[in-house]
């Protein structure tokens, strides 16, 4: 199968598998589906955000420590690549991304940044806040899992 884009996957898409939230079942259907269609990349950024939530979110080590290894299994069989910029191109992205949508937080900046600056053809999340920022989608497509398979 060809691939068809290059999807630079949110935080809270492999959170929501690490956390069993209420969004599990379509980021897990979503990601079972992503390396054969699609092309994924995250950063170092998401795997520091995603390791953090669960530290922040699990309590009991045996529980965390299954959570870790849950998603490590899932990263491990995405055969995903990571992005990396050079500063100066990361640094222009991260003030495109502040001058459309100033509300964002930081994390999320960057991480937009990422996806923007590594010229994928959408930036894959559940987080409301960025699927409903209409500049932000101007400027790279934002879309839900279920919007995607």
């Amino acid at each position: 199968m060809q691939v068809k884009a290059t999807h630079f996957i949110d935080t809270s898409i492999l959170a929501s598998v690490g956390l069993e939230d209420r969004y599990e079942k379509e980021s897990l259907r979503y990601l079972k589906r992503v390396s054969k269609i699609y092309k994924g990349n995250i950063s170092i950024l998401v795997l520091g955000e995603l390791y953090l939530s669960l530290i922040d979110s699990i309590n009991d080590n045996i529980s965390r420590t299954g959570a870790f290894q849950n998603i490590n299994g899932v990263i491990d069989h995405l055969n995903l690549e990571f992005v990396t910029l050079e500063i100066p191109h990361y640094n222009h992205c991260i003030e495109k991304i502040k001058k459309a949508d100033s509300r964002l937080e930081i994390t999320d900046t960057k991480l937009l940044a990422e996806a923007l600056g590594s010229e994928c053809t959408a930036f894959i999340t559940i987080d409301e806040k960025i699927l409903e920022s209409r500049k932000i989608s101007e400027l790279i497509r934002t879309a839900h899992p279920l919007d995607v398979i």
